[in-house]
């Protein structure tokens, strides 16, 4: 602020790199230093499968309208944490795992879910319990069918 007029102004924050205004104000300038201070929120993701399992590598993006804010992908617990953000009324929130997306909304200080039209089977031991389960079934299901059709010709 060197070299300015001492006069009253009128001040606008922008977000950085984008046209959300934070805040604006009048300020009389007199040569002191101009003290700006911004509320902070924060926005807890949490991404989910079908069956409510965390999805780990999950891509979340926090919008304002069109605008983007942050980015993340989602650690070991399927969460991604956003802090820093502006209290700002309502969030979008895209959430990406592999090809399923889902778009959610928040607002600042707020835990949310997204639960992804997916199964997240995580290693191969818990692939072959999903193997192992829907096999099992499946035969149950075959040596009923066949044992009640048994049933039924032996009683006409």
């Amino acid at each position: 602020f060197k070299d300015m007029i001492f006069s009253n102004y009128t001040i606008k924050i922008n977000y950085p790199y984008t046209p959300i205004l934070i805040k604006m104000f009048n300020e009389t300038f007199r040569g002191d230093e101009v003290v700006v201070r911004v509320e902070e929120a924060w926005l807890r993701v949490k991404v989910v499968d079908m069956l409510g399992k965390p999805l780990s590598g999950a891509e979340v993006s926090i919008f304002y309208g069109l605008v983007p804010i942050q980015k993340s992908v989602t650690g070991a617990d399927g969460t991604a944490y956003f802090k820093r953000l502006l209290k700002l009324p309502t969030y979008t929130i895209h959430v990406r795992y592999g090809s399923d997306e889902k778009r959610i909304y928040a607002r600042p200080g707020e835990n949310v879910e997204a639960r992804m039209n997916v199964i997240g089977f995580g290693d191969m031991g818990t692939i072959l319990k999903y193997v192992v389960a829907v096999g099992v079934v499946a035969a149950v299901l075959i040596i009923s069918v066949k044992l009640i059709l048994y049933v039924k010709s032996t009683l006409r």
